[in-house]
């Protein structure tokens, strides 16, 4: 998600959430949701919680009858990670720098030729290489973004492109050095004497960093060729850039990794083994939140309770009916029927209004226990769904809040899902175990492809009078829908809580998302 790319459909869709997070489209039918969860070391624990709303057209002919809970779930994908420290190029090959994961991945490897070849010291190893790729592309993208942002700004100035110039300048600099450093590591990590996992992991980090360097550094010579006037004094960087891709593609071809494009070709093995690399490299940060459903036995003494008070309520009634009635009169048999009866919608009442749908109840769908990859527990989350009829009437204000009159919301019947997320963390225990990661991202990926099925076609055609020829014709309209999506994020901290509300709407047709939209007329 770099403010350099142009003309994708994820990019041109990111869009900001107050200081809480992002949304974008992660592809045709998928939208991401990403929540930043920032914490204090100093705090044995903070919680966060979620509070979402789908606002579905009634056209969608989605509901509680065909849409269950256990298809929400299946629509969605979740991902919780740390965040890598940022760090310079320069501070990661600095040979005094203590966190690098560059000096400890070597320190550990100098530990292995000394004859320690325990499990501990070659997971820890290729920890910290993953750790050294997070790190690296990390710093990398946060510097391409930089560069982006001072040249996008709307009054560019002098300032401002010389400031752009310095950025471009150092990051081409902190690469080149970095490359020298790093790529000098291989012949050390590859020796006969390194385990063949620690080989493999070397070779699928140096792989991946390359290639991130040159997707960064090709979406940046785009960007100042096409978008900034050369006037602004980059003909060096540019010329740079082109040196340093041509280096990265020769430098993987010479290491005999597959992950080199060329043209008039299908390139299937590239996107294929990018993907690899990245999942393998970006598996260090992400937490194992292992989904748990709530006890069957809580759902049980729920519907016990349920029976009990209803059998006691008929008792109640039975015992009335005989102070009023003769026994086996027809007056008497009928009121014990209409007690059964009583009773026994009573029961199915009791079981809604208190059971998993219900409106009463207390437990969620799920809860995780989080942990990290050395299986330490830094948190819980709990996760529930439902379709709600009423809403806080916060939210019905931010649903409401581009309505021009009474009647336009009166002719929009929507259906409306209610997903809330709680997450409590352990602040002191995670900077007990990790110095280089304390806050965590969370990562909601949602489908609506089953949104979608029920739905017209993307385009109508209509009658039109061309007024040049004089003539009606037929001309196609797009037929859009739009949903709208209410997320409302609080933080608990000591000094208090922070809400923030946000509406988001979905413009879509048959084929899926077209665009979203965070401002409204």
């Amino acid at each position: 998600m770099n403010s350099c790319d142009k003309g994708t459909l994820e990019t041109d869709s990111n869009l900001k959430l107050q200081d809480y997070g992002e949304i974008a489209l992660h592809s045709k039918n998928q939208f991401e949701l990403r929540l930043d969860y920032s914490v204090d070391p100093q705090d044995d624990e903070t919680k966060f919680e979620l509070e979402s709303y789908f606002f579905i057209p009634q056209s969608f002919r989605v509901n509680q009858q065909n849409y269950s809970k256990e298809r929400f779930y299946e629509d969605m994908q979740v991902y919780i990670r740390f965040n890598p420290v940022l760090m310079t190029l320069q501070e990661i090959i600095n040979p005094k720098n203590i966190i690098s994961p560059l000096n400890r991945a070597v320190k550990l490897l100098k530990g292995i030729f000394g004859g320690d070849t325990s499990v501990d010291t070659l997971t820890q190893i290729i920890h910290e290489l993953k750790m050294l790729a997070v790190i690296v592309t990390a710093s990398i993208e946060k510097h391409t973004e930089s560069i982006c942002t001072l040249l996008q700004i709307e009054n560019l100035t002098n300032q401002n492109l010389l400031d752009a110039k310095k950025q471009a300048n150092s990051l081409l600099e902190q690469i080149q050095a970095f490359n020298f450093a790093f790529q000098k590591k291989r012949n050390e990590f590859l020796t006969p004497f390194t385990p063949i996992e620690v080989k493999e992991t070397f070779d699928f980090v140096l792989e991946y960093i390359s290639i991130f360097i040159q997707s960064e550094l090709t979406k940046t010579l785009n960007f100042l060729t096409q978008e900034i006037p050369l006037s602004g004094g980059f003909t060096d960087s540019i010329e740079l850039i082109k040196i340093l891709l041509k280096k990265e593609r020769n430098f993987r071809s010479a290491c005999g990794f597959t992950s080199v494009l060329n043209k008039n070709e299908e390139n299937e093995e590239f996107p294929y083994r990018y993907s690899i690399l990245k999942k393998f490299v970006s598996n260090v940060l992400y937490l194992k939140a292992r989904p748990e459903p709530i006890p069957r036995v809580i759902k049980e003494i729920t519907y016990a309770t349920a029976a009990g008070i209803a059998m006691l309520i008929a008792v109640l009634l039975t015992y009335f009916v005989q102070l009023f009635f003769e026994d086996y009169t027809l007056p008497f048999i009928t009121a014990l029927v209409v007690s059964y009866m009583i009773k026994d919608r009573l029961k199915d009442w009791l079981k809604i209004i208190f059971g998993q749908e219900g409106r009463y109840r207390k437990s969620y769908d799920y809860k995780s226990t989080l942990k990290d990859n050395e299986g330490n527990i830094i948190g819980y989350s709990k996760e529930d769904f439902c379709f709600v009829k009423k809403i806080p009437q916060d939210i019905m204000n931010q649903r409401s809040s581009s309505y021009l009159t009474k009647i336009e919301g009166e002719g929009r019947p929507e259906n409306i899902i209610r997903y809330v997320k709680s997450i409590k963390l352990f602040p002191k225990t995670i900077s007990k175990y990790h110095t280089r990661v304390l806050n965590t991202s969370d990562i909601i990926r949602f489908d609506v492809t089953n949104f979608l099925s029920k739905i017209e076609d993307p385009y109508n055609l209509y009658q039109w009078y061309n007024i040049e020829n004089q003539q009606v014709e037929l001309i196609n309209a797009a037929r859009v829908y739009h949903l709208n999506f209410v997320v409302k994020f609080t933080h608990h901290s000591l000094n208090g809580k922070i809400t923030d509300i946000d509406r988001v709407r979905f413009i879509l047709d048959k084929k899926g998302i077209k665009r979203i939209e965070t401002e409204f007329l």
